[in-house]
């Protein structure tokens, strides 16, 4: 068949499967050209209006709002903060209505003669607890497309090409993996005009903007893919990043590459904001990436990581997620469910490959990430949701859309996919390929395997659980698939630590925390745990943060939201729970705590001899010590 007739075939296909029964879809002409300005100026109310011009052709046209967000694997897309839909055509008003199958859309009648409709509305920046974050501050913006575009149904977000502008407070500059058009007659005028782009690159290429802001080059000039970090600050901060602190993102490029052995990216821009207010954004994109702070990422740079590890995890995720993408998740439009079964790879294997990445360039220090693991290791060993709820069922999470806090999270579980899947699955993968192979293989060779590519080639590549056993086979013959099913299907309380244990290191408990423990802590509002013996997490005000199932304080009757006032008849302190600990390890002197739980005040004893608990990494003399050679740079 010729091209044209093979394109009319999938597209008839296509809109028979998107099309609701009673609902006809209008598609307009081939390659259709879409645009979208957003005036952004508005950041004393956080105000955005939208303007776009929607091809479509004469008969009943669905305008569909985001929901299932890439990074994000649920429908957590909020329409509610859309506001002032009008629609026309020609200067005359087109009346819409909800569509009655899907809340997120939009249904109009597009008049005969008419080519597309023109769209203007509000986005009124995200409502307060939404499960989607934003960078909105006096200083600094983040504009992320899924939150402002309605896209017509019936054609893939693949065959849509945009122009694309945007008005940005005066005196900010911007950073994206988008490209401004050269010579842009609007440029004086304050609005930057983007050169056209696919909708499906448009909405996964967030725009950064902010007063004070740096862009630092990550490769020498004419590099072919090249890649920069775009740095934004607080107006009024101080401290400038140090040579050493730059050259530590250069070596995340240079390791990941060495990785992996290529470069799935035009250019890839690294953006980075951080200051006070700017909250905390951790998001994934195929050639640029959100890594937001809250302020103190530059500081402590020796001492604490500051979730560094962060900037890792989403930059590994353009060739882990992004260019190999699971079954599933290739998203045809932002409306259609997605499967997440793989996500253990998808993000625990990207959660693995960030932490030891991290390492390897200096962003964190091996000592930091063996604290990280110590904890995560710890709650692994004995997690009790494990009776009822596997790591498999857990990848289902983000869909059930509960991306919000859970009270009792050990017990139904959320996120382990990322964590427990990175110790559980990749590290014992690893050390398993490295002691199968006398030490010639490890799971850099998966990696390099697993994802190829060629650089400056973006197009993605779409694997299975399959593709997975037989990348593993081809670096060390093994019976992979009962291997990972063992792990995934696992439901016990309890589980050993199999990789851990490989690379020669231990889970053990201190009971004084150390500079790391202390290090590891929010500096704006420090958790203490007490996880490991009396089961419960209080904040710097002795509000209940978390209760542990099973734990002497969920025993006790304890729960979230609770207020520890006192211990021993004396004003909490993490210091004097500390002691009253350590003086019961004979059962002589139970833990008395004064409690409030609104206007009712509570006295709780609890009869905890463990002492106090903090996890640490323990070498095991006798074994090799494989993590050293994991954290070695290549």
């Amino acid at each position: 068949m010729k091209r044209s007739l093979l394109l009319l075939v999938s597209r008839l296909a296509l809109l028979a499967t998107l099309a609701t029964p009673g609902h006809r879809v209008a598609l307009a002409a081939e390659n259709p050209l879409m645009t979208v300005r957003v005036d952004a100026t508005n950041t004393a109310q956080w105000i955005f209006q939208v303007h776009a011009t929607i091809p479509a052709a004469p008969g009943p046209l669905r305008l569909l709002y985001p929901r299932w967000l890439p990074g994000y694997h649920g429908p957590v897309g909020d329409v509610a903060q859309l506001a002032g839909l009008t629609v026309r055509v020609g200067g005359q008003r087109l009346l819409w209505t909800r569509a009655p199958d899907e809340l997120q859309g939009f249904d109009v009648q597009v008049p005969a003669g008419a080519s597309a409709v023109d769209v203007h509305y509000q986005w009124l920046g995200p409502s307060k607890g939404a499960l989607t974050d934003n960078l909105l501050s006096r200083d600094a913006l983040g504009l992320t497309w899924p939150a402002l575009l309605l896209y017509p149904a019936g054609r893939p977000v693949a065959e849509i090409d945009v122009d694309s502008r945007v008005k940005l407070p005066a005196g900010w500059s911007w950073g994206s993996a988008l490209r401004a058009r050269t010579g842009a007659s609007s440029a004086g005028e304050g609005w930057v005009e983007f050169k056209t782009e696919t909708l499906a690159t448009l909405l996964d290429s967030p725009v950064y903007a902010g007063i004070n802001y740096r862009r630092i080059e990550l490769d020498p000039p004419g590099t072919a893919w090249p890649a920069a970090l775009h740095l934004f600050r607080a107006r009024d901060a101080s401290q400038e990043p140090s040579e050493a602190q730059i050259d530590a993102h250069r070596r995340l490029l240079q390791q990941t590459e060495a990785l992996f052995g290529f470069r799935p990216w035009r250019h890839y821009d690294l953006l980075l904001a951080d200051g006070k207010g700017f909250g905390h954004v951790a998001l994934e994109h195929h050639e640029s990436s959100e890594n937001v702070y809250d302020g103190g990422y530059l500081e402590d740079w020796s001492t604490a990581s500051r979730q560094r590890e962060l900037v890792a995890h989403e930059w590994v995720h353009a060739w882990s997620g992004k260019f190999r993408r699971p079954a599933g998740l290739e998203q045809r439009d932002l409306h259609a469910p997605t499967r997440n079964e793989l996500l253990w790879v998808y993000e625990g294997l990207t959660e693995y490959w960030g932490h030891v990445l991290a390492v390897r360039s200096g962003l964190v220090t091996a000592e930091q990430m063996r604290q990280e693991w110590a904890w995560t290791a710890a709650r692994t060993a004995e997690l009790p949701g494990r009776q009822w709820r596997d790591l498999q069922d857990t990848t289902y999470t983000p869909a059930l859309n509960s991306l919000g806090p859970q009270k009792w999270w050990d017990w139904t579980r959320a996120f382990d996919y990322y964590e427990d899947a990175a110790l559980l699955i990749w590290l014992d993968a690893d050390t398993l390929i490295r002691e199968r192979s006398g030490g010639q293989r490890s799971l850099d060779d998966f990696a390099r395997r697993f994802i190829a590519g060629s650089s400056g080639d973006k197009t993605p590549s779409v694997y299975g659980f399959d593709d997975v056993v037989a990348a593993l086979n081809a670096v060390q013959p093994l019976d992979w698939r009962g291997f990972l099913r063992a792990r995934l299907d696992h439901r016990m309380p309890t589980t050993t630590l199999d990789g851990l244990a490989r690379s020669g290191w231990e889970v053990g408990f201190v009971d004084r925390r150390n500079a790391l423990h202390l290090a590891a802590l929010n500096p704006k509002k420090p958790v203490y745990s007490m996880r490991f013996s009396a089961g419960l997490s209080v904040d710097p005000d002795g509000v209940v943060v978390a209760v542990n199932w099973a734990s002497p304080a969920f025993l006790a009757g304890l729960a979230p939201d609770d207020k520890l006032l006192a211990v021993q008849g004396m004003a909490y302190t993490p210091e004097r729970v500390e002691t009253a600990l350590m003086a019961n390890r004979d059962g002589g002197k139970p833990l008395l705590l004064l409690m409030r739980r609104g206007d009712e005040f509570l006295n709780v004893t609890l009869d905890v001899r463990t002492g106090p608990r903090h996890p640490v990494l323990q070498r095991v003399e006798a074994r090799p010590d494989l993590l050293a050679e994991i954290f070695k740079a290549r």
